[in-house]
């Protein structure tokens, strides 16, 4: 088995957090976002994996040749960004035969054993509340008939979610140069979906694959939302426990020589190794390796590597029906120390 991975995007909706770490690296549930793909690639047979790579590149390639030596590993620089189209089309061989093609932020679950023994071509797919965001399909007497990149009214709430398996790899190379050649664009950019769409029209049946476990990781909010899921699915414990003198609420994945003290940690919380947590209740949130909190309430969190976060420790003697703006004070604050503003003495 075959899979051809794209990963070169710049994971700009996920900075700051990926201008130094390669999107497939971030951490999800204590793991490499790439990790849960490949978890499910294995079993299925896989052999070869072609990644294609771009931004912060040679850490990707370090960490899966590190991590899966054992495979047939490939990595192609996409040097111009022109679509995922032309991501794929560069991991393509000639002669392709059947290819299994996931995209790098698409953690999913499904049996990919199974799709790759179905008779025709398959495209995962799910339903969603706005299909406008994605490619959509539509549904004839079980083939699709129909995809449109990003449909301003769409006709259908059928998503792909970055999931296919392509049963004739080089007829959808041969599209592909057909689209550079005529310079067939959607948006600017050459489309995996119009090239299936080509593909449909040449005859190709493609059939819909409904994945109901699939998980972007495209932004906070999502990544976040997968992190809760990936930790349900790795802590199975249900009630508290004691880290020297810290409490751990699950589900929470605490990587190694992290120092905990005086603090509250959980429920659905990644703190990667080599962290330190002092005198802090974070919860629902994801901390990358080597961060430092101290003195903090943090909810909904992302930490890259090494961020540090201090607060200072308050005294407070209040009277009754006291009401303490501290974020307001806090902006006064920041503003002042830059030279920005001035104290308000109110």
């Amino acid at each position: 088995m075959k899979a051809i991975i794209p990963i070169a995007g710049k994971g700009t909706r996920l900075r700051p957090l990926a201008y130094t770490q390669p999107k497939a690296l971030i951490p999800v549930a204590g793991r490499p976002m790439v990790d849960w793909i490949m978890d499910r690639l294995i079993p299925a047979g896989l052999e070869e994996a072609v990644f294609i790579v771009g931004h912060l590149g040679e850490q990707v390639e370090d960490y899966l040749r590190a991590a899966y030596g054992s495979l047939k590993l490939r990595f192609l620089e996409q040097k111009v960004m022109q679509g995922l189209g032309q991501a794929i089309h560069l991991g393509l061989d000639e002669g392709e035969g059947e290819v299994f093609i996931v995209l790098g932020d698409t953690l999913f679950e499904a049996d990919v054993k199974a799709i790759r023994e179905h008779p025709h071509s398959i495209l995962g797919v799910k339903s969603v509340e706005d299909p406008r965001r994605f490619g959509i399909a539509m549904v004839q007497e079980g083939a699709i008939r129909r995809l449109i990149e990003k449909p301003a009214e769409p006709e259908s709430n059928l998503a792909l979610i970055g999931l296919y398996n392509i049963k004739d790899g080089q007829l959808l190379k041969q599209t592909l140069e057909r689209m550079f050649r005529e310079d067939i664009r959607s948006f600017g950019e050459f489309q995996i979906t119009d090239a299936l769409q080509l593909m449909i029209d040449a005859g190709h049946r493609f059939e819909p694959w409904n994945i109901e476990g699939w998980f972007d990781c495209g932004k906070k909010e999502t990544l976040l939302s997968t992190n809760r899921h990936y930790l349900n699915m790795r802590d199975g414990r249900t009630k508290p426990r004691i880290h020297e003198d810290s409490l751990l609420i699950p589900p929470v994945w605490v990587g190694e020589d992290v120092e905990l003290r005086r603090s509250v940690i959980g429920p659905h919380v990644s703190l990667g190794s080599g962290s330190r947590v002092i005198d802090s209740r974070i919860s629902d949130s994801l901390l990358c390796n080597r961060t430092q909190v101290e003195n903090s309430v943090l909810q909904e969190a992302v930490l890259g590597l090494e961020a540090v976060w201090k607060e200072q420790p308050r005294v407070l003697n209040l009277s009754d029906h006291s009401n303490v703006e501290a974020e307001l004070w806090a902006e006064q604050a920041a503003r002042v120390q830059s030279g920005t503003g001035k104290p308000d003495n109110n």
